[in-house]
């Protein structure tokens, strides 16, 4: 199983001695993989500035296709998922036109052609902007890119908040998202939700407490700032067939101690599950726009690059049977069982050195919604196998055979 920690510490003996994949570390997911599906960060998800409510209700279409069935939390926090869950099936959502907010403040940013610079010359130098946009009641896709042509990973905050209260004046940020920008050319979004009116976001390499020691104050280049409304946009799904016809809340608090509380995600996908469709992307910044938008259901669809569905050669799979006969960080065995072409979806990372066999035969890996590995099972009953077998072990045996036989030499001569 895999666990999600909000709030709490486990050490990495404990959680692997008792069988648990930590989501944020200790895992053979490395965070750094996904940070831009997730939006980890070294100081955790949860803090002071980033809801972790908010943050299991916006993600748990993720965390569903990544296994992660439990949710090990904070005491303090308590929750109340009662309003949420659905019996009504899946809706694919739609998207509307773009909406371009207006740059309302800036403070040490410099504004050219469409872009704006957060600068950051001298260490320390803190900068700024903000935008507003007066929406409509609903839920919405932050996007933007954020580059730089510098070193390092320079550091940027994104706030987002309603309108100031009208009694206090003061402005409380609703959500928090850590943005790394990058030299390539990528796109960064967030899900927020407004009440109805202005809506006000905030762009700044002010960041908070302990942050500041290892910040790099580098320019960040902020450009095609806009927002979608997404309609259709419904509480997280149930994947389980169990819970299809109820309307059950999708985390479910199991156990209570006195250091935290275990939440179960009901929605959490096996290790190992078939899937009925492929739905083709060009890249990875449109992947993370379709699960952010839950524009799939990870339970019954996946997303693979277009060169990828042109060689596999078709798009819908038989229905099977799949379970794991055997796991561990080096091999990963699974019984499958489908009366036609199946597609098989792992949810460990897609990562160089892993191979993959059919009965024996090795087949291709396929990279799943980004960062998954997936295969297409013959139909029939087979056994699927990965192991871990990166090139350089097959350097280091050729050298340690090459060894061998030069020790038997020196002992011949001798």
């Amino acid at each position: 199983t895999r666990a999600l920690m909000l709030g709490t510490e486990c050490l990495p003996n404990i959680s692997m001695s008792r069988g648990i994949g930590n989501l944020q570390a200790y895992d053979a997911l490395v965070p750094s993989e996904y940070n831009r599906l997730l939006k980890f960060h070294p100081e955790g998800i949860a803090n002071e500035y980033n809801d972790p409510y908010d943050f299991l209700l916006r993600n748990n279409i993720m965390l569903n296709m990544l296994s992660v069935k439990h949710i090990i939390i904070s005491p303090e926090w308590k929750f109340d998922f009662a309003g949420y869950g659905t019996s009504s099936g899946y809706k694919s959502p739609e998207v509307s036109k773009d909406i371009v907010p207006v740059i309302a403040r800036v403070e040490n940013t410099v504004s050219t052609g469409g872009r704006v610079v957060i600068s950051g010359e001298r260490p320390g130098q803190k900068g700024f902007l903000s935008f507003s946009a007066e929406l409509q009641e609903g839920t919405y896709l932050i996007s933007f890119k954020a580059t730089t042509a510098t070193t390092g990973k320079p550091f940027l905050l994104l706030y987002v908040a309603e309108s100031p209260n009208k009694e206090t004046g003061n402005v409380v940020a609703k959500r928090m998202m850590v943005v790394y920008p990058d030299e390539a050319n990528n796109r960064h979004y967030a899900i927020v939700t407004s009440a109805g009116g202005n809506f006000t976001g905030v762009m700044t390499n002010d960041v908070p407490g302990t942050w500041r020691y290892s910040v790099n104050y580098s320019p960040v280049v902020i450009s095609e700032l806009k927002l979608n409304r997404i309609y259709n946009y419904a509480s997280p799904e149930i994947s389980s067939a169990s819970h299809k016809q109820k309307v059950v809340p999708p985390y479910q608090k199991k156990a209570e101690y006195k250091d935290f509380s275990v939440y179960e995600n009901v929605n959490a996908l096996p290790k190992a599950f078939s899937i009925s469709e492929i739905v083709p992307v060009a890249d990875f910044n449109e992947i993370i726009k379709t699960l952010y938008t839950r524009g799939i259901d990870p339970s019954v669809q996946a997303l693979v690059y277009k060169g990828d569905l042109k060689e596999i050669g078709r798009s819908h799979f038989s229905p099977g049977k799949v379970s794991v006969s055997n796991y561990s960080a080096n091999a990963v065995s699974i019984n499958a069982d489908f009366k036609g072409q199946g597609f098989i979806v792992l949810s460990d990372q897609y990562y160089p050195g892993w191979k993959a066999f059919v009965d024996g035969k090795e087949t291709k890996i396929y990279k799943v919604n980004g960062i998954l590995r997936g295969v297409v099972s013959p139909a029939g009953t087979h056994i699927i196998e990965f192991k871990y077998r990166p090139y350089i072990f097959f350097i280091l045996l050729g050298i340690s055979f090459l060894l061998i036989i030069l020790s038997c030499i020196l002992v011949f001569v001798i």
